[in-house]
């Protein structure tokens, strides 16, 4: 035992046995470092059953993955029927042809609305500077009012009424910077994740169908909000938001038609930048 920098020999009477010191430790470094999983199920979780409403489990039988209604409520007539991973992988991927957009309409899309952000920057600009010029000359002009006013040149019910009417232009001006700033032009870094939902959207279904396990699950993470199944097909899903937008709109969709999705999403407070 080390006490004030000294070591000394413990004498008090031990509360538990080496032994039992050694099983609590080994119980906890088993947490801590857990065994590793046979199995990989990369759609386990996304998956309802659309006849019960219970979840779609995995198991592994004779070296193949299906998947199956847990019947937790014990009232599903499809409990028994199983789906090869190889099927839920092919529908889960033709769910993806919903985000597909002519990858050239993308990079033209894309370029012409930069153009349209430049030259909405440079009105924006124009138009703060004129306005920030304003609230410069108010604060001359509330100089020259004290002054006036100091030196008795104004009296007082009109320099109360001059300087009301500044302090009325002040909160007018104000304002309209708040406006303008409404309508800026998105940020570059803004740009490029629309840009790449709409890429990833449009290479979505060829990826899934072929990539690894854990790629399928990030995929899956990334992209689909939920998924029923009924009869061993799509009933019913959704993706994300960001994507459902993207399925949402024409093949045609133009940049401008995804910010204004956003912009009139409800939930957008709660969305990143």
């Amino acid at each position: 035992m080390e006490t004030n920098g000294k070591i000394y020999q413990g004498k008090h009477k031990p509360i538990i046995s080496m032994k039992q010191y050694d099983q609590v430790k080994e119980i906890f470094d088993t947490r801590l470092h857990p065994r590793p999983k046979k199995h990989f199920y990369s759609a386990r979780g996304f998956l309802t059953c659309g006849t019960c409403g219970c979840s779609i489990t995995a198991d592994t039988k004779k070296g193949f993955i299906y998947y199956y209604c847990t019947n937790s409520k014990g009232i599903c007539s499809e409990a028994r029927k199983y789906m090869r991973s190889e099927h839920v992988d092919k529908i889960l991927s033709n769910l993806f042809h919903e985000l597909q957009i002519n990858e050239e309409i993308i990079e033209i899309s894309a370029e012409a609305y930069k153009q349209k952000n430049a030259d909405k920057n440079i009105y924006t600009d124009n138009a703060r500077n004129i306005l920030l010029g304003e609230l410069k000359s108010l604060i001359v002009k509330e100089s020259t009012l004290t002054d006036g006013f100091a030196s008795q040149i104004i009296k007082k019910p009109l320099f109360e009424e001059k300087m009301n009417q500044v302090e009325n232009d002040r909160i007018v001006i104000n304002s309209q910077l708040k406006e303008l700033e409404k309508k800026c032009s998105v940020s570059e870094s803004t740009f490029e994740q629309i840009k790449n939902v709409f890429i990833q959207g449009n290479t979505a279904s060829n990826e899934y169908i072929t990539a690894t396990g854990e790629a399928k699950r990030k995929l899956l993470e990334k992209l689909l909000s939920n998924v029923t199944i009924k009869s061993q097909n799509v009933a019913l899903f959704m993706f994300k938001r960001e994507y459902q937008v993207l399925a949402n709109t024409s093949k045609n969709a133009s940049f401008d038609e995804m910010l204004a999705d956003r912009d009139s999403n409800p939930d957008r407070r709660h969305q990143k930048p």
